[in-house]
Order: C-alpha cells, then sequence, then structure tokens
C-alpha cells in the first residue's frame, strides 16, 4: 500500500473521529439546560415532589427516561433525512412529511401560541425570581415587601423577554454569541453542584436520601414524567445536527452516545443534588455548601440565573425561525405565500410570547399569590403536549418503513430502537393526561386541565381558520408539495 492512500485512510479516520467528537459536544452543550435547576425540587411539579419525596425512585426515571430519549434520537435521525434538501428541520415539518400537512400545520400553530411563550416565559421568570430569592437569603427577606418583590419580578421578567426579543430581532449574532459563551459558562455552577454535593454528603450533612419517604408507588414514577422530560426536551433538536456532517456512519452513534452522555450527567448531577440538600433543590445545595460565606451562595445563584437566562435568549432566536420556517412549508398562511421577513417573524412571536405570559402571571397573581406556579405547572402540561407530537411522528416514521411514501435514508435497526420509548410514552402519557383532568375536581388545581382544554380550543380554531386561508389564497399547496416530495426523491 502507498504512503499515500496510507495518509488518506489515516485523515479520513481523523476526520470522522473529530466529526464524532463535534457531534457529541454539540448534543451535550445543546442539551444541558437549566431543566435541572428548575424541576429537581422537592414541590409539586417538581421531580422530588412528583415522586412523593423518594430520591431513589426519581434518580432510577432520570435514567429511565434518558434511555428512552436516547433511543428516540436514532430515530429521529431517519426522520431528519427527510428534509436534508428541501424543508426545515423542525418537528412540525416532520410531522407534515410523515404525518399530513394538516397534522404539520396543527403542530406550527402549537409550538408558536404555546411552546415557545411558555417556555420562553417560565425561562425569563425564573431567572428573576432566582436573584430575588439569592437577596432573601443574604439580606433577610424584609429588604422589600411581597408585592414590591412580585413588581420586580413581573417587570423585569418582561423587560428582559422584550430585551432579547429586540436584540435578536436586529441582529442575530449577539444571541448567538450570547448562547455560545453561556453554553460554556453553564457548566461551572453545574460542576460545583457536583463537587458540592458528594462534599456535603461526606461531611454527614442532611439529605434527600436520609429524608427519603421509601414510597414507591406506581402512579410516582408516571408522574414524574413531565418535569424530567422538561430537561431532556432539547433533544429533539439534536436530530438536526446531521444535516452537515460528511461521514454519515458517524451520525448515529454521535447523537447516540451524545444523548446517553447527557443522561448520566443528568443522573450524577441529581445524586449530587439529594446529598447537597433535603429538598432537591440546587440553591439549598449551594446555602449548605458556602454556609459560612453567603456570599458565595449569592454569587452562584446569580450566574445560574444568567444561564437560566439562555432559554429566553435561545427561544427568541428559535421562535421567529419557527415562525417563517412553518410558513416556508406551507403549514401556516401567509397572503403573499412568500416567508415573512425576519423582523416581522420576531414581532409576531414576541407579541404572543409576551401576551400568553402576561395573561398567566395574572392568574398566578391572583390564585396563587407569585408570578410563577401557573406557568411552572403550564410548562409541564406543555413539555407533555410536545412529547405527544414526538410520539407520533416516531410512529409516523415506523408506517413510513411500510408505506414508503417519504424517502428517507434508512437507520438500521429503527424498529427495535422504537419499541421501549413508543411503549412507555404510551403508557406513561396515557396517565399523565388521565392525572390532569383528575385535577378538575379541586379548585385548587382546575387551572392545569382548564388551560390545557383552553390551548386545544384555541388551537384547533385557529388551524380551521389557517386551513381555510390556505385554500383560499394558495390553492396551489398540494402542487407545492408533491414538487417538495420529488426534490427529495432526486436527491437522496
Amino acid at each position: 500500500m502507498s504512503n499515500l492512500s496510507k495518509k488518506q485512510k489515516a485523515n479520513k479516520r481523523t476526520n470522522k473521529a473529530f466529526e464524532f467528537l463535534t457531534l457529541f459536544s454539540l448534543v451535550f452543550g445543546l442539551m444541558v439546560g437549566s431543566g435541572i435547576y428548575l424541576k429537581n425540587r422537592n414541590t409539586s411539579g417538581g421531580v422530588l415532589g412528583e415522586a412523593g419525596q423518594n430520591p431513589y425512585l426519581a434518580i432510577i426515571m432520570w435514567l429511565v427516561i434518558g434511555l428512552v430519549s436516547t433511543l428516540m434520537i436514532l430515530v429521529f435521525v431517519e426522520a431528519a433525512s427527510a428534509t436534508k434538501v428541501s424543508g426545515h428541520s423542525t418537528i412540525q415539518t416532520w410531522g407534515s412529511r410523515f404525518l399530513g400537512r394538516k397534522v404539520g400545520s396543527f403542530y406550527a400553530i402549537f409550538f408558536i401560541m404555546f411552546y415557545v411563550p411558555v417556555l420562553t416565559g417560565i425561562g425569563a421568570l425564573f431567572a428573576v425570581k432566582t436573584v430575588i430569592d439569592a437577596a432573601d437569603k443574604l439580606s433577610g427577606p424584609e429588604w422589600l415587601s411581597h408585592e414590591g418583590k412580585l413588581a420586580i419580578q413581573g417587570t423585569f421578567a418582561i423587560l428582559m423577554m422584550v430585551g432579547f426579543m429586540t436584540l435578536n430581532m436586529l441582529t442575530t449574532k449577539p444571541g448567538h454569541l450570547i448562547q455560545t459563551i453561556f453554553t460554556f459558562f453553564k457548566f461551572i455552577p453545574l460542576a460545583i453542584v457536583i463537587i458540592g454535593g458528594f462534599v456535603l454528603n461526606f461531611q454527614g450533612h442532611d439529605n434527600a436520601f436520609d429524608n427519603s419517604s421509601g414510597e414507591w408507588k406506581t402512579e410516582y414514577f408516571f408522574l414524574t414524567l413531565a418535569p424530567i422530560l422538561f430537561s431532556f426536551d432539547g433533544f429533539i433538536f439534536a436530530a438536526a445536527l446531521q444535516k452537515d456532517v460528511e461521514h454519515k456512519e458517524v451520525v448515529a452513534p454521535g447523537l447516540f452516545f451524545g444523548v446517553l452522555g447527557v443522561s448520566l450527567f443528568y443522573v450524577l448531577i441529581s445524586v449530587a443534588i439529594f446529598f447537597g440538600s433535603i429538598d432537591g433543590n440546587v440553591f439549598t445545595l449551594f446555602d449548605n455548601l458556602f454556609a459560612s460565606a453567603p456570599g458565595w451562595a449569592f454569587f452562584f445563584k446569580t450566574v445560574v440565573a444568567c444561564t437560566i437566562m439562555t432559554i429566553v435568549n435561545g427561544y427568541s432566536i428559535v421562535g421567529p425561525k419557527g415562525v417563517q420556517a412553518s410558513i416556508d412549508d406551507h403549514l401556516i398562511f401567509s397572503k403573499s405565500g412568500e416567508v415573512i421577513p425576519h423582523k416581522k417573524a420576531c414581532i409576531v412571536q414576541g407579541i404572543i410570547s409576551i401576551s400568553l405570559v402576561t395573561i398567566l402571571m395574572i392568574f398566578s397573581a391572583v390564585l396563587k399569590n407569585n408570578l410563577i406556579d401557573i406557568i411552572d405547572f403550564t410548562s409541564n402540561t406543555i413539555t407533555v403536549m410536545a412529547f405527544t407530537t414526538y410520539l407520533s411522528v416516531l410512529i409516523g416514521v415506523l408506517f413510513n418503513r411500510k408505506t414508503k411514501k417519504v424517502e428517507v435514508e434508512k437507520v438500521k435497526g429503527v424498529f427495535w430502537y422504537s419499541i421501549l420509548p413508543i411503549v412507555f410514552l404510551t403508557i406513561s402519557m396515557s396517565y399523565v393526561y388521565y392525572d390532569l383532568f383528575k385535577k378538575l375536581g379541586s379548585v385548587d388545581t382546575m387551572f392545569d386541565p382548564l388551560f390545557f382544554i383552553f390551548s386545544l380550543i384555541v388551537m384547533f380554531s385557529l388551524w380551521a381558520i389557517n386551513e381555510k386561508m390556505l385554500k383560499k389564497y394558495n390553492p396551489v399547496l398540494d402542487k407545492n408539495l408533491e414538487t417538495h416530495k420529488k426534490i427529495e426523491k432526486n436527491n437522496i
């Protein structure tokens, strides 16, 4: 064998290894977010709270849902290959390809009207609340009245949303830079959490394991689903990372080990938090770790608040792009038949997001005497709804193997990968929906199911109007879609 051919093979191996590591690191950075801060605590709607104060059960569910997400990503690799040449790598576009355009249109309305606004809002409200709560610990809760704190939280949360939306409307470069910087910055408090949790455990500090209820009720396994899924939700965007990879054979293993790595990382962080606190709250861990130096606890809480702000910044970038993608893929009506400008998409998504978040804050203030409880519970419901769409696309990909209506790059073993996610999500989410409607029986808990019903009514109404407008102003829609399919078929 010539030296040239040996060198070429060596270069190919190096490039494949580099692309594998790139995919792995991108998935890790994309998925590891603020969910562990927002959802692990011992409250209603938090992981430990929904697990019946049993940290062992909570850890098992972190691991199980991590495995389910890891297997799902391999199926979505095949789904994403359907839009490699034309169309956008969004769940609504995949829904339109595998389940029909009308289904994709309904999904587009859901993500634009509810998903993006709720997740943007909880990021903004939680970031400001984190700083206020940190100030309470440092200076004492009497530094400002409860009403004053609510006013500050609501005002700054809305200003944060407006600020990031305006920034990313004018230019996306600073927003992308902020996201990139804090992708690495967020690992600083996570490292402190891991180290600090085990240090506190070795010191014999009271922890969640010592305070465990020891209960293993079947319902607890299902109820932990929603808050944990919130933390894994970013995995769906990872499937689109394969588009620019040269060596396709590294895509599946790169994404597989990336999501698996995130799952194990979440388990490690969860164990550390339970070691360092009784209530599963990362901020309690900081208070315990820096009991003799509260200024450091305040510092790391502020750092966490900054990383949570990336939720707001991220959806200020992704939201308008989703609006444009939905119009470009003929899922949302546009009178001109063309994609609306970026600034207009930002304004549309911004008005929707701020309006919904404001409404949810008002309801929370009236019903809960705070601004975040309603949107916190709602975010769990929205996440379950999102995973319902993921499940439907998962099933659509399998049916496509038989019908062959959509040209895809087939992933070997996709049927076996999909069995556990489909069975687990179908059973678990059926119980979650049952539990949701069961809450109608109490005045204290009825807002969640009512919001769910209201959301469906709004979405179906908008979907019906959207379909009517598409038929009236875009009669060549079906021909356009057939053109897209022919382009895919010729290029795959």
